[in-house]
C-alpha cells in the first residue's frame, strides 16, 4: 500500500478554536477535552481565493505521548482497530521482512513511521 493511499488528509478550519501552532504559525494540534487531535503532513492549496491547510488528522486521548501519537497515526493509516490487529500486521511485516517478501511494503511502513516520528519531534512535547 503507498504512502499517498494510506494518509487521508482533512482541510484545517483556519479560525477553529483550540489550536496549537508551531513556529511559522503552522497548525499542529487542536485540544478537545478528552483527547487532541494532532495535524500531520501539511499541505497548502489554493481554494479560490484563500489557502487553505490540509493535514493527517491524528486524534489521541490526553495525555498525549508520542507512543499514543505514533500508534494511533498507524492505526488510522492502516485501518487498525484493537491491539490485536497492530500486533498481528507487525508480526507481518516482521515476518515479510525476514523472508524478503514484498520489501515494498516494508520499506513504505518503516519510511511512514519515521515521517510520523520525525513531524512529532516538532510537536510533542513541546506545543502540548
Amino acid at each position: 500500500m503507498k504512502r499517498s493511499e494510506i494518509v487521508n488528509k482533512e482541510v484545517i478550519a483556519a479560525d477553529a478554536r483550540g489550536i496549537v501552532t508551531a513556529a511559522g504559525g503552522k497548525p499542529v494540534a487542536c485540544r478537545l477535552g478528552t483527547s487532541t487531535q494532532l495535524y500531520l503532513f501539511h499541505e497548502s492549496e489554493q481554494n479560490g481565493e484563500e489557502t487553505v491547510t490540509r493535514a493527517f488528522v491524528v486524534e489521541v486521548s490526553n495525555p498525549v505521548t508520542r507512543a499514543k501519537a505514533i500508534n494511533q497515526a498507524e492505526m488510522l493509516a492502516y485501518d487498525l482497530h484493537d491491539a490485536l490487529q497492530v500486533a498481528s500486521f507487525n508480526a507481518s511485516l516482521a515476518r515479510k521482512a525476514r523472508n524478503g517478501e514484498d520489501l515494498d511494503e516494508v520499506r513504505e511502513h518503516d519510511e511512514f513511521i519515521a515521517e510520523v516520528k520525525a513531524q512529532l519531534s516538532d510537536i510533542i512535547p513541546d506545543a502540548l
